[in-house]
């Protein structure tokens, strides 16, 4: 069960959200800076940060739900012509009131504190148009895999929001893990599941050498890449230092650092200098493909247009909609909206959340303590979290990677890296620590979620409403040692989270 904070420790959680916008802001993850409330009495963060981990959280439920009746249920006298009023319960009406302080922490979410694209310093061909160019045509690219019928956008769908729809990914053959949305791809910290990469570019190159994606070698990738004659010209047009074809018709097809023993012993065979010069090659189309997924933008969400309105001034930016698309003043009950009567909504912008939609945003930032872990316009910490998901002897998650990714050449401060050495400072102070990464997976952004099914690494949730069960119900820590503080969410309750999940 959740305790209530005090007014320290709430003054101490925005700060905390503060520090990682600025921390966002000067890796150029957002660009401006949001000015959070110095006092935020009253505000119900939840439960401990999402980074203090294995903390039991102290039984307080009745001060937590005075804490929630006095911030989310101010009772108002009901006005004929008030269409944001709705009734809860018997002849009592309730409307949500947002505090200044709440309206600050919920402006540092906003989509409108991203920039256009981006910066990656690892890649300085990122805006590169030619670039852009050519790893769009790379991306659908069905000849870049073993069989000719596998590209990037058979796992990353454009009509489904670049992602698949499946439990796990399928290439050649079937994969162990979800495929993640690319929208938005720019502006993550760490790629993959277990974050094993840490630029997009470095990312698009894995599948092309995992046996069950692409399958693949580099030397493959990149004879298909500069064997065709319109690529070859985009290449040329880009990079500098281009091999000869027939240079490149010398290299073993077989040779890779990964796969079997036999096409390490093909790469081992090969001239330092020439491994050199295959990884510049390579590293350069998986530049070109990242320079290509940077367009691949956020849609603005109904989310983001409500806190244009709250930002705008409006302090209860809300109302009821039935299935036409209409405001109702009727009431909203335990089990869902009940409507009566209706009047024209704010269907143009959809800006217009429903009570049931704001009550759920209330136990994100408050009760359920969501916004301990999704937080900033990513609404994700970009950090990872053990929850209880690893299966033991089969994936758990970061601890399995974190150690070697240190030494990965296509990382950050590696050689084929555009990026100065004190750029790295994620990677030189990333833990290591294989016990404490213990199945930890890294936390998901929560934007376009509604359209993203399934969910969790492993797509074990076909529903949102099954993953706030989850939650709600977490799996024993004791066995799974997960970081998950206790929370307490009548089903009610997490029927309004679901619904202001969908918002996102």
């Amino acid at each position: 069960m959740s305790r209530g904070k005090s007014t320290s420790e709430l003054n101490n959680q925005v700060l905390l959200h503060n520090s990682e916008l600025k921390r966002l802001k000067d890796n150029g993850v957002v660009k401006k800076p949001i000015a959070l409330a110095v006092s935020i009495a009253g505000l119900v963060i939840g439960l401990n940060g999402c980074d203090s981990a294995n903390s039991a959280a102290e039984a307080n439920k009745n001060k937590v739900k005075n804490q929630l009746l006095s911030s989310n249920n101010s009772t108002v006298t009901p006005s004929v012509n008030d269409s944001v009023l709705v009734t809860i319960g018997a002849g009592k009406s309730n409307r949500i009131v947002w505090s200044d302080a709440e309206r600050s922490l919920l402006q540092t979410l906003s989509i409108t504190n991203l920039p256009d694209v981006a910066p990656d310093e690892s890649n300085k061909y990122l805006s590169n148009p030619n670039a852009i160019e050519l790893g769009k045509s790379l991306f659908f690219d069905p000849r870049l895999s073993e069989t000719g019928t596998i590209s990037c956008s058979t796992c990353h769908q454009p009509d489904r929001e670049f992602s698949d729809g499946m439990r796990v990914a399928s290439g050649v053959k079937p994969g162990q893990r979800n495929t993640p949305s690319l929208l938005g791809v720019s502006y993550q910290q760490w790629l993959f599941w277990d974050g094993r990469k840490d630029s997009v570019w470095s990312q698009a190159l894995e599948p092309f050498e995992n046996i069950n994606e692409h399958n693949l070698t580099r030397v493959l990738v990149i004879k298909k890449v500069l064997g065709d004659e319109g690529y070859l010209k985009l290449y040329q047009s880009i990079f500098s230092d281009v091999p000869s074809l027939q240079e490149i018709a010398e290299w073993p097809d077989n040779a890779s650092p990964k796969g079997d023993i036999e096409a390490l012993k093909r790469w081992k065979s090969l001239p330092v200098e020439t491994r050199k010069k295959i990884n510049r090659v390579y590293s350069n189309i998986g530049k070109a493909i990242a320079a290509f997924e940077a367009t691949l933008k956020f849609p603005e969400s109904k989310f983001d247009r409500f806190l244009s309105r709250l930002e705008q001034g409006e302090t209860n930016p809300t109302g009821i909609v039935d299935t036409v698309g209409r405001v109702s003043t009727a009431g909203i009950t335990a089990t869902g909206i009940k409507n009566t009567s209706s009047e024209p909504a704010d269907t143009a912008s959809g800006a217009v959340f429903t009570h049931a939609e704001q009550l759920g945003l209330k136990l994100f930032i408050g009760k359920a303590s969501c916004i301990s872990c999704h937080h900033s316009p990513l609404l994700s910490s970009q950090h990872f979290q053990n929850i209880g998901t690893g299966v033991r002897g089969k994936d758990m998650g970061r601890s399995q990677v974190a150690e070697a990714q240190a030494w990965d050449k296509f990382n950050c401060l590696g050689e084929y890296s555009d990026a100065p050495k004190e750029s790295c400072d994620d990677l030189k102070f990333m833990s290591k620590n294989r016990h404490e990464l213990s199945g930890s997976f890294k936390v998901p952004g929560l934007r376009n979620v509604v359209k993203t099914a399934p969910y969790m690494h492993d797509g074990r949730f076909k529903t949102l409403d099954e993953v706030v069960h989850f939650y709600a119900n977490p799996p024993s820590q004791k066995r799974t040692g997960h970081h998950l503080p206790e929370i307490s969410l009548d089903e009610t309750e997490q029927k309004y989270l679901t619904e202001f999940l969908k918002t996102l």
